[in-house]
C-alpha cells in the first residue's frame, strides 16, 4: 500500500468512488464552512501518489499508470485556506483543446494524459457536441468510474497538455 495526501472534504459519492478504487478516504473532519478541510495521509493501492498540478493551487491523485483519479483545489495563504474535491475522474473523458485560432479542438482522453482521439474543430459548443457524440458510440461505459482504467494507450498516442 501506498501512503497519500487525501482532503477531508469529500462528498459521499466521491468517498464511495474512491473507497471503490482502494483509497481509503477520510472521515469528514469537523469545519466551519463546506470548503473548510485539512489533509490526511490515507492509504492507496501500491504506487499511487498525490502530484502536482500545471496550475499551482490544484493537485492531483495518480494512480500508477500516471493517470489522474481526482483533482483537489487548496489555497493555502494564512489569510484564505480553502480545501476542495474540484473532480474525481472516470478513465475516458472529453477534453476540449483551444486554439489560437479561436476555435475548440474536441478530444477524448484517457486519464487526462492520452489523446485518444481528436476531431474537427469548431465552436465551444459545436466541439463540446462531436466530443461527447464520439465518447457515447465508443465508450459506452465512460460514465462508469470504474471502467476503462485498464485501456491500453494506442500506439503512437499523443500526450494531453493540460491547459492552465
Amino acid at each position: 500500500m501506498s501512503q497519500v495526501k487525501m482532503p477531508t472534504v469529500l462528498r459521499p459519492e466521491h468517498a464511495t468512488v474512491l473507497n471503490g478504487w482502494g483509497v481509503h478516504a477520510p472521515d469528514p473532519a469537523p469545519r466551519f464552512r463546506e470548503e473548510d478541510g485539512r489533509f490526511v495521509m490515507v492509504e492507496a493501492p501500491e504506487g499511487w501518489k498525490t502530484d502536482y498540478h500545471p496550475h499551482s493551487m490544484y493537485q492531483v491523485l495518480m494512480d500508477a499508470r500516471g493517470f489522474w483519479r481526482a483533482c483537489y483545489f487548496a489555497k493555502q495563504a494564512i489569510w484564505d485556506t480553502r480545501i476542495s474535491v474540484n473532480s474525481v475522474e472516470t478513465a475516458v473523458h472529453t477534453a476540449l483543446f483551444h486554439l489560437p485560432s479561436g476555435l475548440w479542438e474536441p478530444r477524448v482522453v484517457l486519464g487526462h494524459r492520452w489523446i485518444l482521439w481528436t476531431g474537427t474543430p469548431g465552436t465551444l459548443t459545436e466541439a463540446q457536441e462531436r466530443a461527447s457524440t464520439y465518447l457515447l458510440a465508443t465508450y459506452p461505459e465512460a460514465t462508469d468510474f470504474n471502467a476503462y482504467w485498464d485501456l491500453a494507450i494506442p500506439e503512437g498516442a499523443k500526450e494531453h497538455k493540460v491547459q492552465v
